[in-house]
């Protein structure tokens, strides 16, 4: 089995760093922001599989490229434990996940669309267990 990562997840790392790092996490940000612009130009033109890999190979890899490599080289600026340390290093140790959306075109770049659907499963229950709890107590039998 292999690991597909999420980029959704991934990008709330250097969004919760910006305000401590808005230079460097705004860099990545915004290479980020290219990724999910050559995902919507896919969705524009109904892209699957082998031409949506193609797609990614042109657009997305060079991008990735220089995320990787900026990534790589701010990690030796950046302190550890800081937010901007923890986001550069969640993207790096997960890189090889995080870029197999681009091998296979029926692969997701983020895992959104899935956590949306189940959310709704788990308010569900939640909200029968909850409507269970509060009930008034039935009635002994006769």
């Amino acid at each position: 089995m292999l690991e597909v990562g999420c980029w959704a997840h991934a990008r709330r790392h250097f969004y919760e760093a910006l305000d401590t790092d808005r230079a460097r996490m705004g860099v990545v940000l915004a290479m980020i922001a290219q990724l999910y612009g050559i995902e919507k130009i896919g969705r524009e033109r109904e892209l699957r599989g082998e031409a949506r890999r193609i797609l990614r190979e042109q657009g997305a890899r060079p991008v990735l490229g220089q995320l990787h490599a900026y990534l790589l080289r701010i990690r030796q600026e950046l302190l550890p434990k800081s937010a901007a340390g923890q986001a550069a290093a969640y993207a790096l140790n997960h890189w090889a996940a995080l870029t197999r959306y681009c091998d296979d075109g029926d692969l997701e770049i983020d895992n959104t669309a899935a956590e949306r659907s189940l959310r709704g499963i788990a308010v569900g229950r939640n909200y029968a267990r909850a409507t269970i709890m509060c009930s008034p107590p039935l009635p002994a039998a006769a």
